[in-house]
């Protein structure tokens, strides 16, 4: 199993949460509904300042379509030991192999929106053109008008 393992520095016998365990290194696994690695992060709000928690980098707090994987430090650790962490990893080929396939989607998408952006300039430079010549012939009706009312005029 692939794992990175992360640091928190030095950190008190006992946890904020109260359980009186000691400080322990958790590694990183990756998400089982993604792939991509987990990360730590700590809590920075009132009621839960300075807890850990372990989450997928496309969890998105209130979007329900985003990666669920959030995690507690307790949840995450019970996670661990249950060995569901390993479960990622015999996923991984078919995750990586999407990934890939998202990849070249990007890609593609990124060459359509190119091609999007050069037809919008060819089109402004049409209109650009079409503008000129309407402002050519409106100059030209006016002068010829001017002509010909000044020829009215003298008759």
């Amino acid at each position: 199993m692939h794992i990175q393992s992360v640091s928190r520095g030095s950190r008190a016998a006992s946890t904020s949460s109260g359980q009186g365990r000691g400080w322990q290194e958790l590694p990183l696994i990756h998400c089982q509904e993604c792939g991509l690695q987990v990360i730590r992060i700590e809590s920075k709000k009132i009621g839960t300042l300075g807890q850990i928690f372990y989450k997928c980098p496309n969890n998105v707090k209130d979007d329900p379509t985003s990666c669920p994987m959030f995690k507690s430090e307790a949840e995450y650790r019970s996670m661990l030991e249950r060995g569901l962490g390993a479960e990622c990893e015999h996923s991984r080929p078919y995750r990586s192999q999407d990934m890939e396939w998202f990849r070249q989607d990007v890609i593609q998408l990124k060459q359509c929106v190119l091609e999007m952006k050069q037809e919008i300039r060819d089109i402004g430079k049409r209109a650009f053109v079409v503008d000129k010549s309407c402002v050519l012939v409106a100059c030209a009706a006016c002068f010829l008008g001017v002509i010909l009312g000044m020829m009215c005029s003298r008759n």
